[in-house]
């Protein structure tokens, strides 16, 4: 090889390697953009269903008013909902939801997980809990402690008919936001509220359908 092939060569890597870095910071900045959001959010959810203000719009239901208004799913805006009357009963969430309190911030999922065990004097230890254990882990935990029902619960469309392999990894805030920006452009294609399940599905079977098929059984 030339040397100018190797310097181009070379420069090609260094520029693929600076893009990479760049589009990885973008992402840790929209992922922190998300979470600042994520409160004011959850309060407006809580206003349009406790208010019923999909009916004001001309809509008969609360699913129709998230799909064509908001692009998003019922499910979606009564979690959000559920996420504000969370950090209402337990007011110490609202810093640990968005990291304020110096830590990472704890999200969602984990906040109504949180919220439904615990009391002043474990607050502390469940927050510590969420940070350390990942979703499953943390519910698996909250479920030893009482047997209520989760805060909430899955629709009958995200339940399997069929036994299932129950998985899961860690992975960095950039990766999770783009897994949940390319889930929702899964959903407006299919036009409905379609399930994880599906969407992973559909990647595999992309993915299987390439050029390069992955290498697994």
């Amino acid at each position: 090889m030339s040397r100018s092939s190797l310097g181009s060569t070379q420069h090609s890597s260094s520029s693929s390697w600076l893009a990479a870095v760049q589009a990885d910071q973008v992402a840790c900045r929209l992922a922190g953009e998300t979470v600042r959001v994520l409160l004011p959010l959850a309060k407006v959810a809580a206003a349009v269903i406790d208010g019923e203000m999909w009916r004001g719009c001309g809509y008969s239901s609360l699913h129709d008013f998230t799909r064509e208004e908001l692009e998003r799913s019922s499910k979606w805006l009564r979690m959000h909902a559920a996420l504000h009357r969370a950090v209402v009963k337990v007011p110490g969430l609202r810093g640990a939801v968005t990291g304020e309190d110096g830590g990472a911030p704890i999200g969602m999922s984990k906040a109504l997980l949180v919220a439904r065990v615990a009391s002043v004097e474990t607050f502390a230890c469940w927050v510590e809990r969420a940070r350390r254990l990942t979703v499953d882990e943390l519910r698996s935990a909250v479920n030893g402690g009482d047997g209520e029902a989760e805060v909430a619960a899955s629709s009958p469309e995200d339940i399997a008919e069929v036994p299932g392999v129950l998985w899961g990894f860690s992975a960095p805030p950039s990766v999770r936001a783009a897994f949940d920006s390319a889930l929702d452009l899964y959903r407006r294609l299919e036009g409905g509220d379609a399930t994880v399940t599906s969407f992973i599905e559909a990647l595999v079977a992309e993915d299987y359908a390439s050029d390069q098929p992955p290498d697994v059984f």
